[in-house]
């Protein structure tokens, strides 16, 4: 590719890369170097011609992690419907940066918000994350 002085290359992370959710630390920290990687690519390669996307998708619904790899909450707390993701969902996104290459895409969009939110305000989202998930699974 820097021979060409053109491609492109699609990363794929989470949203747990940009908001830590309590309880996915670990799971967290891989995707937030996933997108420090990303980042610093895009950056080093960029001007060489060669494109690198990251795309950060919210739960999807018919995977793997979906069926059972998360914690198990006592809140009961977990992504409604309306905000997870099919797989195709996740593929037709990056079809899409692919034709239309862009640093990063977060879906689906109000996580994009809520990630906005986090890197403006991350007390803000410290303190409702607190409420909605921490507090709620403590005896």
């Amino acid at each position: 590719m820097l021979a060409r002085r053109s491609g492109q290359i699609v990363t794929v992370a989470s949203i747990a890369g940009l908001i830590a959710p309590p309880t996915y630390s670990i799971y967290s920290a891989t995707k937030f170097a996933v997108r420090g990687f990303s980042e610093a690519l895009r950056r080093e390669v960029g001007p060489r011609g060669v494109s690198v996307s990251l795309v950060s998708p919210g739960a999807v619904r018919d995977t793997e992690w979906a069926a059972g790899a998360g914690i198990a909450r006592q809140s009961g707390i977990t992504t409604p419907g309306w905000l997870a993701l099919s797989s195709e969902q996740v593929a037709d996104a990056i079809v899409g940066v692919i034709r239309r290459p862009r640093a990063e895409i977060v879906m689906p969009w109000p996580l994009a918000v809520a990630a906005l939110v986090n890197g403006l305000a991350p007390g803000l989202v410290d303190a409702l994350i607190t409420q909605a998930f921490t507090r709620r699974e403590r005896p």
